[in-house]
C-alpha cells in the first residue's frame, strides 16, 4: 500500500487531505503534522511514498524541508501544497524535485486526480506485477526504466537539472502508452496538464507552463552542443547528438553565434522532434541495459 506523509500547519487541511486519501483508497497516512524540525527527523524514520508539504508555514519553510529531507536521504516523491502562485517559488520547487501542485483552497476532485497519477507512477500494475514474477526476474518496471533511460541522456545534453526537464521524462509515459499511434504536442501539454490540476483553467495554464519549460530546455540542450561541436567538432557526443535531436542548420547557427559572442537569434526549436528522438534513444538504451 502506498503511504503518504501530510506536512502542513493548517490541521483543517491536514484533516481534508487525509479524509479525501482514506475515501478514495489512495493509501495511508503514517504521518500527519504541522511541519518542524522533528517531522524531518519522522519522516526519515517512517519513508512514507509520498510526502505531501506546504510551501509555507510558519516554523518552516517547505522549500527548506525539502532539501533537508533529500541531504538527509529521504528518497519519496513530493506534492507541493499552495495557494502561491509565484512564479520563482514554483520554479525552485520545481528544481528541488516538487513533480506536482495541489492548491488550496483544496479541492477533492485536484487531491485524488493528482495523487493517483503520482500512485501510478509508483506502483506497478497487477498485470505488470504477475509478468515479473512469472519472468521470476528483478527487471525494473518498463515506465520506470524508460524514464530513468531518458534522465542519462538529458544528463548527457547537460539539462538534467532544467525544469523542463522533469516535463520530458513524465512525457515518457504517454507516449510508451500511445506506441506508434500520432500523437500532438497540443493533446500531450493537455493529458500532462490533466493528471496535474481538476479546474480546466489551471490546466490550460499549465499546458503553455509544460510548453513553455520544454521549449527553455531544448534551447539549453542547443547551445550545450554547439558550445562542445566548437570545443571538439569530432566529439563522438557531438557527432551522435547534433543531428539526432536538432535540425543541423540551427546547431551551425548557435555554433557561429557563440564563436563571435554575438547574441543568440531566436532559433526555431522543434519540441516534437527532441521528444520523439528522446523516446526513441530512451526505449533503445532500456532494451539494451
Amino acid at each position: 500500500m502506498i503511504t503518504f506523509a501530510i506536512i502542513d500547519d493548517e490541521p483543517g487541511c491536514r484533516r481534508m487531505l487525509a479524509s479525501i486519501i482514506k475515501k478514495t483508497g489512495l493509501g495511508e497516512i503514517v504521518l500527519s503534522d504541522e511541519g518542524n524540525a522533528a517531522s524531518i527527523h519522522a519522516i526519515i524514520a517512517r519513508q512514507p511514498d509520498i510526502v505531501l508539504i506546504d510551501l509555507l508555514m510558519p516554523k518552516i519553510d517547505g522549500l527548506d524541508m525539502i532539501e533537508q529531507l533529500k541531504t538527509a536521504g529521504y528518497r519519496g516523491r513530493f506534492v507541493m501544497i499552495s495557494q502561491n502562485d509565484n512564479k520563482e517559488l514554483v520554479g525552485e520547487a520545481y528544481q528541488l524535485g516538487v513533480e506536482f501542485f495541489i492548491h488550496k483552497p483544496i479541492h477533492a476532485i485536484e487531491v485524488e486526480s493528482v495523487l493517483s497519477y503520482v500512485k501510478r507512477q509508483l506502483q506497478p500494475s497487477l498485470p505488470e506485477m504477475q509478468l515479473a514474477l512469472a519472468h521470476v526476474s528483478h527487471a525494473t518496471h518498463p515506465h520506470v526504466a524508460l524514464q530513468r533511460a531518458a534522465r542519462r541522456t538529458l544528463a548527457e545534453l547537460g539539462i538534467s537539472n532544467e525544469a523542463g526537464a522533469k516535463d520530458f521524462i513524465h512525457a515518457m509515459d504517454y507516449l510508451a502508452e500511445t506506441g506508434s499511434e500520432p500523437l500532438s504536442l497540443r493533446t500531450l501539454y493537455k493529458k500532462m496538464a490533466l493528471a496535474r490540476f481538476s479546474k480546466p483553467i489551471d490546466q490550460e495554464k499549465e499546458a503553455k507552463a509544460i510548453e513553455q519549460r520544454m521549449r527553455r530546455a531544448v534551447g539549453k540542450a542547443l547551445t550545450n552542443i554547439a558550445s562542445l561541436g566548437l570545443t571538439d567538432y569530432a566529439h563522438p557526443k557531438f557527432e551522435y547528438y547534433a543531428p539526432l535531436f536538432f535540425d543541423f542548420r540551427e546547431v551551425r547557427q548557435r555554433m557561429k553565434e557563440i564563436d563571435l559572442d554575438m547574441a543568440h537569434s531566436v532559433v526555431r526549436i522543434h519540441i516534437k522532434k527532441f521528444l520523439f528522438a528522446l523516446f526513441d534513444e530512451a526505449n533503445e538504451s532500456r532494451k539494451g541495459a
